[in-house]
This record gives C-alpha cells, sequence and structure tokens, in this order.
C-alpha cells in the first residue's frame, strides 16, 4: 500500500505465500499466517507519495512510481526487508500505470505526460529498453500485461485503449480502441489469463471487453 508519507506498508493478505516455501522445504510445520491487514514491512519512507505499485510475478521485486515521476524497485532477499535497488528518473510527472510483462523480464511505466517507458529489469541494473513520449493525450491511467510477454496493453485520459509491441514501440500501438462514443477517460484496464480479450473501465461507469488476438 502507498502511503502519504511516501513510504509503502506491505501487508499480510491472510493466505500462504504463493512463491516460496517458507520453511525452505524442511518439510517442518510452516508458521502461523499473519492475520489479513497486518503490516509486515515498511519502506521508502519520505520520499514522493508513491502513485502506483506492481509486485514481480515470481521475485520479491516490487516497483514504486511516485508523484515526481520516478520509479524505484525494492528487494527482499530470503525474507530479509525489502531495500530500494534502483531508481529510474525519466518521466517527469506522476506515474500512475505501472506493470512487469507476464514473465516479469520487463517493466512498462506511464505518466501524466502521456509518455511510456519499458524497461529491462532482468538486468544487475535495470536499464531503459524504450520510451513513447506521446503514448497517449494526456494521463496514461493503467497498465496491464498480456500473456504472451510480448505485449501490453494501456488506457489514457484521452478516451483510448492502446496495444503496444515490446519489440515495436517506436513504431506506435498495433493496436488502438477508440469507439468515439463519449465515455470519457479509460480509468483501468486488464487481461483475462489466456490473453484472448481484454477489458477497460470507463469514466461513465461502462466496462467494454475487447479482443486482442491477433
Amino acid at each position: 500500500l502507498g502511503c502519504l508519507d511516501g513510504g509503502i506498508a506491505i501487508v499480510s493478505a491472510g493466505v500462504p505465500l504463493h512463491r516460496r516455501d517458507p520453511t525452505g522445504g524442511s518439510g517442518k510445520k510452516s508458521p502461523p499466517i499473519p492475520d489479513c491487514g497486518t503490516v509486515l514491512d515498511r519502506v521508502g519512507s519520505g520520499g514522493s507519495i508513491v502513485m502506483s505499485l506492481s509486485w514481480h510475478p515470481a521475485r520479491d521485486l516490487l516497483a514504486a512510481g511516485r508523484k515526481d515521476g520516478s520509479v524505484d524497485l525494492y528487494a527482499s532477499t530470503d525474507g530479509s526487508p525489502y531495500r530500494r535497488i534502483h531508481r529510474t528518473a525519466h518521466h517527469r510527472h506522476p506515474v500512475r500505470a505501472l506493470c512487469h510483462s507476464s514473465s516479469g523480464s520487463l517493466l512498462l511505466a506511464g505518466c501524466d505526460g502521456g509518455m511510456i517507458t519499458l524497461h529491462d529489469v532482468q538486468l544487475s541494473k535495470p536499464a531503459l529498453v524504450s520510451a513513447v513520449i506521446d503514448a497517449h493525450r494526456g494521463y496514461v491511467l493503467s497498465a496491464s500485461p498480456l500473456s504472451d510477454d510480448r505485449r501490453f496493453v494501456t488506457s489514457g485520459a484521452d478516451g483510448t485503449v492502446r496495444v503496444w509491441d515490446c519489440g515495436q514501440m517506436n513504431t506506435g500501438p498495433v493496436h488502438s480502441f477508440d469507439d468515439g462514443r463519449g465515455k470519457g477517460m479509460v480509468w483501468t484496464v486488464g487481461a483475462s489469463r489466456d490473453g484472448r480479450r481484454m477489458c477497460a473501465g470507463f469514466d461513465n461507469g461502462t466496462v467494454a471487453i475487447f479482443s486482442s488476438e491477433e
């Protein structure tokens, strides 16, 4: 959870961790699971307000997009407290949209200036792969990966939903959905687990479902 002091609270969901065996494979009885809502750790206090968060799908790596346009990466090793390992400063506006690719190798960030950036987070020092200055006309509000591990879908204040191919970012979106019926800003977007459909939530309360099949 992002906090007003710029910190991040890591809170128990009340269910077992799915990423690793807390006993280390010893076969011993697992420790009791903290109640839902229990604060397990706090990291990153004293910085700019956190606007977006994305947890790596397979590693204890947490990305945080901030109001000042920075993106911080925090990591935990073998259950140790989370510590910041990297900061990017490619955006000049608040980063509201943030997500990892389905494998976790890439991180996409979108800001209020309409720009999106793609970062390789497999490296010891994450690197910028590409940037699209005018991905949307106005705020980038949401982002989600598709299951093929090469496409992302973004939504914006311009009322559009756009699909991006990691290998063709600089040539523009491979698909752009804009029905022109005055539904307003697209606040959130998501993709089905099989990658065949996408859904988007519009300003007027409408939820639209799109095909993402090529």
